[in-house]
C-alpha cells in the first residue's frame, strides 16, 4: 500500500472530515474511494452507458413512426367512411321520398275515425 501527502485548504478538510464521519470511516478511506471511482470511471467511454439509452431511444422513435403512419391510415378510412355514409344517407333519402310517391295516399287515422275522408 502507497502513501500520498497532499496540501489542501482547511475548508476542504472540514467537508471530508465532516463526509466521512456520515459515512464513519476515516478520511484516508473517504479519499481513496474518491479516487477509486475517478480512476473506474475515467478509464469508460463518456457515452458507454448511453448506448442502451440510446438502442431504447431508436426502438421508440421507430414504434412513434409506425404507429403515426397507422394513426394517418385510419384518418383516412374514417374520412373514407363518412363520405359513403353521407352518400348512403342521400339514397335513403331518395328511395323514402320515391315510396312516398308510390304509395296511394291515404287519409290521416283521425280523419278515417271522424269520417272526413
Amino acid at each position: 500500500m502507497g502513501r500520498i501527502c497532499i496540501t489542501i485548504t482547511k475548508d476542504i478538510e472540514a467537508t471530508i472530515t465532516k463526509e466521512a464521519s456520515a459515512q464513519g470511516i476515516t478520511k484516508s478511506e473517504w479519499i481513496e474511494q474518491g479516487l477509486t471511482q475517478y480512476l473506474r470511471t475515467r478509464d469508460q467511454k463518456p457515452d458507454q452507458g448511453c448506448d442502451d439509452v440510446r438502442r431504447d431511444l431508436q426502438q421508440l422513435q421507430i414504434v412513434n413512426a409506425t404507429l403515426e403512419e397507422r394513426s394517418k391510415n385510419q384518418v383516412t378510412t374514417i374520412e373514407d367512411l363518412r363520405s359513403r355514409v353521407v352518400h348512403g344517407e342521400g339514397i335513403i333519402q331518395t328511395l323514402m321520398e320515391e315510396r312516398q310517391k308510390l304509395l296511394p295516399e291515404k287519409a290521416g287515422f283521425w280523419s278515417r275515425l271522424f269520417g272526413r275522408a
